[in-house]
């Protein structure tokens, strides 16, 4: 996205309407056939988001940047690994 037109978006609070595109689909079942192959928890999936990259480049954690796709992801898989560690998860 151009800078200007990423600045509309957030004028006009579109932001966050992502669409979805598979870019590297599984040809074999993915990462959910492979951990389930490991026996081992599949936690989820990490969509595309110029804020990871963003945050990863400014050394924060997506988690600082604020609501998205990404961030919901990186929240849900965070529970989800607090929650099989007994513990529970907490956002400031």
């Amino acid at each position: 996205l151009t800078d200007k037109f990423s600045e509309f978006l957030r004028s006009e609070n579109l932001e966050n309407c992502v669409a979805c595109a598979q870019v590297f689909p599984p040809t074999k079942g993915g990462a959910e056939k492979m951990a389930k192959d490991m026996q081992v928890p599949f936690l989820g999936k990490i969509p595309l988001d110029t804020k990871v990259a963003m945050a990863a480049e400014n050394g924060e954690s997506i988690l600082e940047k604020g609501p998205g796709a990404a961030y919901n992801a990186y929240k849900e898989i965070v529970t989800v690994v607090a929650k099989s560690l007994g513990e529970e998860a907490q956002f400031d």
